[in-house]
């Protein structure tokens, strides 16, 4: 068996979820993904969204990738992307950072939106810094209900309620309807997805 430690590469896989998977069955698909790849160490983070079954897939090199995209082609899998995580970030602008994250929030890839919105975050100040970073909670928050953890993620969307700005903000989200999402999710305790 290998180790992760003597993987070079991670990369973010995305497979087309056919079977209508839930976050609930994240474990068993983390161990059938596992099972095709033929190692445990291969693959790691697995969430599920609607249309996608994410993870990180470690590889050696390019070969050692082809080969286990290969094997998960061969069990029927669909790959949708596959994108290298261990490289520094491209850089852009502020405006097309927000709009990239947003988008990537409304496509259910809540953690690469979360990765995208801190970009701008850490270089953002007062109001502006506090809703990004609201943003981000929330995105992190749903990333923990993609991996079959509910309760984090609720524990995750009430910090968010408390960095959520109170009045005007220059990015252009409706923040009164978004806390108005949190509420009706934190209220019932049912986690519902939406879009920003």
């Amino acid at each position: 068996m290998h180790k992760r430690e003597f993987y070079s590469t991670r990369y973010l896989l995305r497979l087309a979820n056919r079977e209508s998977y839930s976050p609930e069955d994240a474990q068993a698909v983390s161990e059938q993904i596992r099972k095709i790849l033929g190692s445990k160490e291969s693959a790691s983070h697995f969430r599920i969204s609607t249309q996608a079954l994410e993870f990180n897939l470690f590889a050696r090199d390019e070969a050692e990738l082809q080969e286990r995209i290969r094997l998960l082609e061969e069990h029927g899998r669909k790959i949708l992307s596959t994108k290298i995580l261990d490289t520094p970030p491209v850089a852009i602008g502020e405006a097309e950072a927000l709009s990239e994250g947003i988008n990537l929030f409304n496509e259910e890839r809540f953690w690469e939106s979360h990765e995208v919105l801190e970009s701008i975050w850490r270089v953002s100040e007062g109001s502006e810094k506090e809703a990004l970073h609201s943003l981000i909670l929330i995105a992190a928050a749903f990333v923990h209900f993609q991996k079959g953890e509910p309760d984090i993620c609720l524990s995750v969307l009430k910090r968010a309620t408390t960095r959520m700005p109170m009045g005007s903000s220059r990015i252009p989200i409706d923040f009164t309807k978004l806390r108005q999402n949190l509420d009706s999710i934190l209220n019932s305790g049912r986690i519902q997805l939406f879009k920003i």
